[in-house]
């Protein structure tokens, strides 16, 4: 779901970055966000704008015939 979202908003302008780690399981930030006992956080995702002056690359398409085999 993560992923969908982030290329949602890359394609309408927005920045993402998923981010997790050690603080995700910190009591302190636990408690803050009432994150109960048996729930789990599993990181954040932050978004924000592009820089204006930003040249947005496309990609070349992927030649996936020598990657997928069909059995």
């Amino acid at each position: 779901m993560v992923t969908t979202l982030s290329l949602l908003l890359h394609s309408h302008g927005f920045a993402s970055i998923w981010r997790t780690g050690p603080a995700v399981q910190a009591p302190q930030v636990r408690k803050y966000l009432g994150i109960e006992d048996e729930e789990q956080l599993l990181g954040w995702l932050y978004v924000g704008t592009r820089p204006a002056d930003e040249v947005i690359k496309l990609r070349a398409p992927c030649d996936l015939r020598g990657k997928m085999t069909w059995a």
